[in-house]
């Protein structure tokens, strides 16, 4: 399963490991599922490992639009993204400036600097608890 995830209301946190092949219909789907789990609005943390995200660039405009429909009138919450390579690193900078008006959005080459910055973002959001 190119993505998998979990909800953790109790933290008020999404935990995802993204890798293989990832079409629009994973990514929609992704969204989709989150949404009725009522998860979107929490920060998430993501990792991807050999990842193969075979979209276009109106692809990617097209989900982030979708997004945007998905979440109104709130916002994501903030996702620390891990990535095990460049190409990736710079494909979550290029969705980061897509999806600026509803989520904030960053690439790390390690776990440990997403965990510390993603703490960040929850230690200034008052509606959203801390994690681990």
């Amino acid at each position: 399963m190119p993505i998998t995830f979990t909800v953790d209301h109790a933290q008020r946190l999404v935990r995802v490991i993204a890798s293989g092949t990832v079409t629009r219909e994973t990514v929609t789907r992704y969204f989709d599922t989150q949404g009725m789990l009522k998860g979107l609005t929490y920060p998430r943390l993501v990792e991807c490992r050999a990842l193969d995200a075979r979209l276009t660039d109106d692809e990617w405009r097209e989900i982030a639009e979708a997004l945007r429909s998905l979440v109104r009138p709130a916002m994501l919450g903030p996702a620390a993204v891990v990535v095990d390579d460049e190409e990736t690193f710079e494909l979550v900078c290029m969705i980061s400036v897509l999806v600026s008006d509803v989520c904030e959005l960053r690439a790390f080459e390690d776990r440990l600097s997403a965990e510390e910055w993603l703490s960040e973002q929850l230690a200034r959001s008052p509606t959203v608890r801390g994690f681990c």
